[in-house]
């Protein structure tokens, strides 16, 4: 039995176009927020065709390192102001989307972010013992 050819068939500027589409759509959810693989299942790309196109294509690979750098960057910062405001670290963590270690991960690589949640987790500390103590 023969196959039915399909009706739909696209062209390789068609196809491109898809792709281009693909990886910007991609790229919008990781500086959103979201993990690159979260991201390309999501628009139904695999782990792999996500890390291949990664290598072969070095700005595609560049952008989605960005848009990670991005994105812990701003976990960091929603972190800092969380305790900053008086709230648990737990808690705090919660916010910023990511585990707790993934900061303890962080604290360790980063010294400044790791003093500065020191100082935040201090000033916190300090502010409810004074509010207690009213």
């Amino acid at each position: 039995m023969r196959r039915k050819k399909s009706a739909t068939k696209m062209t390789i500027a068609e196809l491109r176009a898809r792709r281009r589409q693909t990886k910007s759509a991609i790229l919008h959810d990781v500086r959103n927020g979201m993990k690159a693989v979260d991201a390309a299942s999501v628009h139904g790309v695999s782990r792999g065709t996500l890390w291949q196109w990664c290598f072969a294509d070095k700005v595609f690979g560049e952008r989605i390192k960005a848009a990670r750098k991005a994105r812990i960057r701003r976990a960091k910062k929603i972190i800092l102001a969380e305790v900053r405001a008086g709230k648990l670290f737990k808690d705090s963590v919660k916010e910023g989307s990511v585990t707790a270690g993934t900061v303890q991960f962080w604290r360790k690589r980063d010294r400044v972010f790791d003093a500065a949640v020191q100082a935040a987790l201090k000033a916190s500390a300090a502010k409810r013992r004074r509010l207690a103590g009213r």
